[in-house]
């Protein structure tokens, strides 16, 4: 039914599968770092300080941006990646308040 490539890829898939199952029931799966600098990326268009837009508004952006954020990566062990990500984000939210 199967040829013999097709039964390689099914055996070789069901391993990668295995092992991804293992690091994340360990919590050893991490988001990428390019992945956090593309986020802090977004984040810094954002809350440039001469865009003119309220403080509500730069928030109300920013929640979206980062709730999407966190559901993508709901999977993955980022405890210390949020944290740091926290502090940053809520020194760019000090700038912009004082930049008004």
């Amino acid at each position: 039914m199967y040829s013999a490539e097709s039964r390689w890829l099914q055996v070789e898939l069901s391993e990668c599968y295995k092992v991804l199952e293992k690091k994340l029931k360990l919590g050893k799966c991490r988001a990428e770092k390019k992945r956090v600098e593309k986020l802090k990326d977004k984040i810094r268009d954002i809350s440039k300080r001469n865009r003119g837009i309220s403080l509500e508004r730069l928030i109300s952006e920013l929640n979206l941006v980062l709730r999407g954020w966190i559901n993508y990566f709901a999977r993955v062990n980022m405890v210390q990646t949020i944290e740091a990500l926290g502090q940053w984000i809520r020194r760019k939210i000090r700038q912009y308040a004082y930049k008004l």
